[in-house]
């Protein structure tokens, strides 16, 4: 098979924080004693198929369609309906409360994927721990539910999860993919469509679960976010279609009622955890929500109230290296032979991630020049106005930038940055109203014993290790 792998080392720019997991952290995660293993969402693919169909692409068992069930189950439009289809197919006790209302269990809220293994019983109890650690693909130590400690693995060791990192990657990619004119239009109609259904709801609390689910709905000609994305592609049936034919229309079948992590394209991207090189230098950092509000007719920052969090962050001038490969014969499946350009090579790919945060970076430069005097964020605006001149400086070549973990907001970590600013707006104020204020209004800052904002969060940059092609 063809596929291109290389080491990447990540140095720390500004403090960074990743959340521990909590012992109730759901979805991808099963506890044995005091370890948490990170399930693999590939290998659970695989596991969940082979236990449905034959080498022959036959139900093992009829009735027993397993790949079907998981779609169902993770499907997140209505959790009460899908938990009573999902229920009634296993004869499962649907618990009520003294209202005849029925209960949703946790597990099932937060979609736990050992909630499913067992109530299938595709996981026996007894063969457990066998099978977990073989579709697991990290462990991690549990933190208490109040804890702000980094992220660390099972003998306490700080690291990046690689689900992080693949999530800023495909992130950047479907910015870069928006950008093209067809695309960018269907998505602006899109949101647009939306966004007048939702301000139609007089109910806040209808709106708010109008807004979880906003990236599920359809615009008027039926598209969703995810059919006008790159993840709605689909790979071509291996072989011959007419010396197969009998096969194909199956083939197509089954492939179109796939979930969506079946049919996501990042399957050609994989990305380890990234380790930490040396023994990680951290430190207790205070970080405050800055908001940019009027006062008097003029832009200031101010503290938001209550925002104040003490977290241990990840220094500066760590390094950590992760391995990332793209597997380009399943590429070349899923494009139908003609890569796009960022999947030709891995320097390519990172390029696309760089030039996504170069525009974020002038973005926010651009915010916190709104206010005439930014007062206490002056420093983290002389920070953002030194990084852009350092984007075209000849040093740059070598700078790839990124950015993980919290403080990154919403333009970090969605599209916002396609919006424009009247529909930025728009989003924000569909569960809280601030009228015409800049959206995102508030940025999360470390802070100094003043309370001035010293730095951003999150800030790293990349380097492939050996030269660059």
């Amino acid at each position: 098979m063809e596929k291109e792998t290389r080491i990447v080392e990540i140095e720390v720019l500004t403090p960074l924080f990743i959340k521990g997991k909590q012992a109730d952290y759901g979805d991808g995660f099963i506890t044995i004693g005091q370890e948490t293993f990170l399930i693999d969402n590939d290998m659970l693919c695989a596991f969940i198929y082979d236990n449905t169909y034959d080498e022959y692409g036959n139900l093992r068992e009829e009735g027993f369609d397993y790949v079907e069930w998981y779609e169902l189950y993770m499907s997140n439009e209505n959790v009460k309906n899908n938990y009573i289809s999902f229920a009634e197919k296993f004869d499962l006790s649907l618990r009520r409360d003294n209202n005849e209302q029925i209960i949703v269990p946790k597990w099932y809220k937060n979609k736990s994927i050992e909630y499913f293994l067992f109530e299938t019983e595709l996981l026996q109890r007894n063969d457990r721990d066998i099978i977990v650690k073989k579709l697991a693909k990290g462990v991690t130590r549990l933190s208490n539910n109040n804890s702000k400690e980094f992220i660390q693995n099972g003998i306490g060791e700080c690291f990046i999860p690689g689900s992080s990192i693949k999530g800023v990657i495909r992130n950047a990619v479907l910015f870069d993919y928006l950008k093209t004119t067809e695309v960018h239009d269907k998505f602006t109609a899109f949101t647009n469509y939306n966004l007048t259904q939702g301000e139609a709801i007089q109910d806040i609390n209808d709106r708010r679960k109008y807004v979880e689910h906003f990236s599920e709905k359809k615009d008027n000609k039926g598209n969703t976010l995810n059919s006008i994305s790159f993840t709605s592609r689909m790979p071509n049936f291996v072989g011959n279609r007419d010396n197969h034919c009998e096969y194909v229309s199956e083939y197509d079948k089954r492939w179109g009622k796939a979930n969506d992590v079946l049919r996501d394209l990042f399957r050609i991207v994989k990305v380890s955890d990234a380790n930490f090189i040396n023994v990680v230098s951290s430190e207790k950092s205070i970080v405050n929500a800055y908001s940019l509000r009027k006062n008097q007719g003029v832009n200031v920052f101010e503290i938001r109230n209550q925002s104040r969090a003490s977290l241990q962050t990840v220094k500066e001038k760590n390094t950590a290296r992760f391995k990332i490969t793209i597997d380009k014969n399943l590429a070349k499946e899923f494009y139908h032979g003609v890569l796009p350009d960022y999947l030709t090579s891995i320097d390519k790919l990172l390029d696309v991630v760089n030039n996504f945060f170069k525009d974020l970076v002038v973005e926010e430069e651009k915010f916190y020049s709104l206010a005439p005097n930014p007062g206490m964020v002056s420093s983290v605006k002389k920070w953002y106005e030194k990084l852009k001149i350092s984007l075209y400086s000849e040093e740059s070549n070598d700078m790839l930038l990124f950015r993980v973990g919290w403080g990154g907001g919403m333009l970090s970590k969605t599209q916002f940055l396609h919006l424009q600013p009247s529909d930025r707006r728009r989003v924000r104020n569909l569960t809280n109203d601030r009228q015409t204020a800049v959206a995102p209004k508030s940025r999360c800052l470390v802070a100094d014993g003043s309370n001035n904002a010293v730095l951003p969060l999150g800030w790293c940059r990349l380097r492939i290790v050996g030269t660059r092609t």
